[in-house]
C-alpha cells in the first residue's frame, strides 16, 4: 500500500520566507532601538522580544492569509510581491496598535507610524524582492 501524499498547506509554503521574514524583522527593531537609543536598556532582550511579538505575530498571520508564504516561481513573482505589501499593509498597523496599547498610550505619534510603515515595509520588501528573483530565476525553464 502507497503512503498517503501529504497536500497540507505547511508542505506548500517556503520556509525560508518565514526565517527571512523574522530577520528582517529583528534588524528593523533592532536598529530602531539603535536610533532612539535604547540598546543601553538593561532589559533589552526583552524590549527585543516583546517587539518582536507585537509585530512578528502579526505579520506571520496576515502573510499566511495573504498568500504571502507560498513558494515562489517566475510566473507568480509579482502577485507573492503584492500578497507581502498587502500583508505588510496589515500587520504593520496591527503592530503598531497593539505596541501602543501594551505600552498603554492612548495617542501614537505620526512619526512613528510613518517610519514604522516606511521602513517596515522597505526592510520586508526589499529582502523579499531579492529573493523572489533568486527563486524566479532558479525555476525557469532550462535554470541548472
Amino acid at each position: 500500500m502507497k503512503p498517503a501524499k501529504v497536500t497540507s498547506w505547511v508542505w506548500r509554503v517556503d520556509r525560508w520566507q518565514i526565517i527571512g521574514d523574522c530577520v528582517m524583522l529583528l534588524a528593523f527593531i533592532v536598529i530602531g532601538e539603535q536610533d532612539h537609543g535604547f540598546l543601553d536598556d538593561p532589559d533589552i532582550l526583552w524590549v527585543i522580544v516583546r517587539a518582536f511579538l507585537l509585530f512578528g505575530v502579526p505579520w506571520i498571520i496576515a502573510a499566511f492569509w495573504c498568500g504571502a508564504f507560498v513558494r515562489v516561481q517566475r510566473g507568480n513573482l509579482l502577485p507573492w510581491l503584492l500578497a507581502g505589501l498587502q500583508a505588510s499593509l496589515i500587520a504593520l498597523p496591527l503592530g503598531i496598535w497593539l505596541r501602543a496599547l501594551w505600552l498603554g498610550r492612548a495617542v501614537v505619534p505620526t512619526v512613528f507610524i510613518t517610519a514604522t510603515l516606511g521602513f517596515g515595509v522597505l526592510f520586508l520588501l526589499g529582502w523579499r524582492l531579492l529573493y523572489g528573483l533568486w527563486r524566479a530565476r532558479a525555476s525557469a525553464p532550462g535554470a541548472p
